[in-house]
């Protein structure tokens, strides 16, 4: 059996519109991290900070050119809007994740939110920790 990581299609907002993406629902980590090519593409702005993160394998990133942006993101299905702060990062390259449509119609009690679940290649572009743990917290259980 395969392991699945939360990951959801979501709009970020900025001056210049929105964009379809996706987001890695992190309870490892202690921050949002947004890819810059995206801060850039829907025009967030903010503060020229460096972002520096060791993690747990060793290995170190530091961006000196990061930036600490608000941002309004939403959920596909969500008429709410929520105001978070990030981290820009260059390159933030996250692992892609399929989900296909017969992993979905095995389990019968996902019929009615199918469509929504299945995806190709879905790479995140923000990842969201646990500082947002009300939206991280699975809230429903289907057995």
């Amino acid at each position: 059996m395969r392991a699945y990581l939360k990951i959801i299609p979501v709009e970020p907002y900025g001056s210049k519109g929105l964009m379809k993406v996706h987001a890695l629902f992190d309870e490892g980590s202690t921050f949002i991290l947004i890819d810059e090519q995206v801060a850039n593409r829907i025009d967030a702005k903010g503060r020229r900070e460096t972002f520096h993160v060791s993690s747990v394998g060793g290995s170190e990133i530091t961006d000196e050119g990061s930036r600490v942006i608000r941002v309004k993101i939403k959920g596909l299905s969500s008429l709410n809007m929520k105001y978070m702060t990030a981290q820009t990062v260059k390159n933030l390259k996250l692992a892609p994740q399929r989900v296909e449509r017969t992993t979905v119609a095995a389990c019968s009690l996902l019929t009615n939110i199918a469509e929504s679940l299945i995806y190709d290649a879905a790479a995140p572009c923000i990842l969201i920790g646990q500082d947002n743990w009300g939206l991280i917290m699975s809230c429903l259980l289907m057995a």
